[in-house]
C-alpha cells in the first residue's frame, strides 16, 4: 500500500481536487464579476459573427472568454475547469520530459495546492484558462529550448494566441519573457531557432491584431479609453510602492510553504533562472500598470496567478530534496487551506463581507482612500 501511495499519491491530490471544483461550480451563485462575462457570453452565443457588442466599450478584453464561455453555456464554468484540466496534464509532462517523474508529481500537486488556485478555476472568470494558455505557451516554449522539438515551438504559437486573444496583458508579458531569454541563452539559439520563433510568434498575433483594428474602427483609440476608465498607468511614485508591498506579498502567499524550501535547497539552476525571469517580468509589469489596483481591490492579486504554475516547479525542486514527511506536511496543508478558502469564499457569502470589512478597516488604518 505504502509503495502504491508513493508511486500514485499526484492522482489522490487531483482527484480531490477536481471533484471539490466541480462542487463548488455547481453548487455556488454567481460570484464577483461572473454576471458581466456570462452576459457577454450569451451575447457572443446569439449573434458569434457580431464581435464588437456595445458593452466591449468598457470591457477591456478581448473576446475569447466570452467564446469560450458561450461554448459551454449549459454550464459555462465547465471551461475553466477543463482549461486547468488541461494546464495539470501539460505540466505534469513537461516536467517528466525536463526533469523526472518524481518531479512532475510534486509540481502537478503544488499546482493544486496554490492559493486561490481551486477559486478560479471553479468560476467563469478569466483568470483561469489565461493562466492556463499562458503556461501552456511558457513551458512549450521551454521545451522547444531544451529538446529542439518543432511541436513545442508550434503549441507554444498556439497557446500565445489563445493567451493573447483572452487577456491583452498576455502579449507583453510572454514576449517579453522569451526575448530575454533568448537573450540569455544566445549562445546556445541559433539564427534559425531564432527565425523560427519570429515566424511561428508573428503568426500567433495575427488573430490580436485583426481584433484590435476591428475594435479601433468601432471604438476608436481603446488603449487610451481604457487607460482613462480604470486608470492604468502610474501617475504617483508612492502608490508605485505601495503596490510593490500588496503584491509582493501577493507573490509569497501564491508561493506558500514551499517558499522555505527555497531558502533551505536552492534549487536554482538554469532553468529555475528562466522560470524566475518570467515570473519576475508578469510581477513588474502589475505593479507598474493599474497603480492602484492591488491595495483597493483585494481580489486582484488573481493578476499574479499565471506565475504559478513555473513557481511550482522550482518549489517541487526543492521539496523533492526535502524529507518524504515534510514534504506531505507540506502538500497536505497547502490543500487543506486552497479547499477552505474556495469553498468559503464561493459557499459562504458572509465569509466575503466579513473578510471585506476587515481589509476595508485596513485601509483605513494606513490612510489608503478606498475609492
Amino acid at each position: 500500500m505504502k509503495q502504491f501511495f508513493s508511486r500514485y499519491f499526484h492522482l489522490v491530490f487531483v482527484g480531490i481536487f477536481f471533484t471539490l471544483a466541480f462542487y463548488l461550480a455547481v453548487a455556488s451563485p454567481l460570484w464577483a464579476d461572473e454576471n458581466i462575462y456570462l452576459e457577454l457570453a450569451k451575447r457572443a452565443a446569439s449573434d458569434p459573427l457580431r464581435p464588437f457588442d456595445p458593452m466591449l466599450a468598457w470591457v477591456p478584453h478581448p473576446p475569447l472568454g466570452w467564446y469560450l464561455f458561450a461554448a459551454f453555456n449549459f454550464m459555462p464554468r465547465l471551461a475553466s475547469i477543463l482549461t486547468t484540466a488541461l494546464c495539470t496534464y501539460f505540466l505534469y509532462h513537461v516536467s517528466q520530459k525536463l526533469y523526472g517523474d518524481g518531479i512532475a508529481k510534486i509540481s502537478v500537486v503544488l499546482l493544486l495546492s496554490t492559493f486561490g488556485y481551486m477559486l478560479y478555476s471553479s468560476v467563469a472568470h478569466l483568470d483561469g484558462p489565461l493562466t492556463a494558455f499562458m503556461a501552456l505557451s511558457l513551458l512549450s516554449f521551454l521545451a522547444w529550448l531544451k529538446l529542439g522539438n518543432n511541436r513545442y515551438l508550434l503549441f507554444s504559437g498556439l497557446n500565445v494566441g489563445l493567451a493573447s486573444m483572452t487577456k491583452y496583458t498576455a502579449v507583453p508579458i510572454l514576449f517579453g519573457t522569451f526575448i530575454l531569454w533568448l537573450v540569455v541563452l544566445r549562445e546556445r539559439v541559433n539564427l534559425s531557432m531564432f527565425f523560427k520563433a519570429l515566424v511561428v510568434y508573428a503568426l500567433s498575433l495575427v488573430p490580436l491584431a485583426l481584433w484590435a483594428y476591428g475594435l479601433y474602427i468601432s471604438y476608436g483609440n481603446f488603449v487610451h479609453e481604457y487607460s482613462e476608465i480604470y486608470e492604468l498607468f502610474p501617475t504617483n511614485a508612492s502608490l508605485i510602492a505601495v503596490n510593490l508591498i500588496v503584491y509582493a506579498v501577493n507573490a509569497l502567499i501564491l508561493w506558500g510553504f514551499p517558499f522555505f524550501s527555497w531558502i533551505r535547497k536552492h534549487p536554482f539552476d538554469s532553468d529555475v533562472k528562466l522560470l524566475l525571469i518570467y515570473s519576475s517580468v508578469l510581477f513588474v509589469f502589475f505593479v507598474l500598470i493599474a497603480p492602484m489596483a492591488a491595495i483597493i481591490y483585494p481580489s486582484m492579486n488573481r493578476y499574479l496567478l499565471p506565475i504559478v504554475p513555473a513557481t511550482t516547479i522550482i518549489s517541487a525542486k526543492s521539496l523533492k530534496e526535502e524529507k518524504p514527511m515534510i514534504r506531505f506536511i507540506i502538500l497536505i496543508l497547502q490543500f487543506v487551506d486552497v479547499t477552505l478558502f474556495a469553498s468559503l469564499i464561493l459557499l459562504y457569502p458572509p465569509f466575503i463581507s466579513l473578510a471585506y470589512s476587515f481589509y476595508s478597516q485596513l485601509l483605513r488604518i494606513i490612510g489608503v482612500p478606498e475609492g
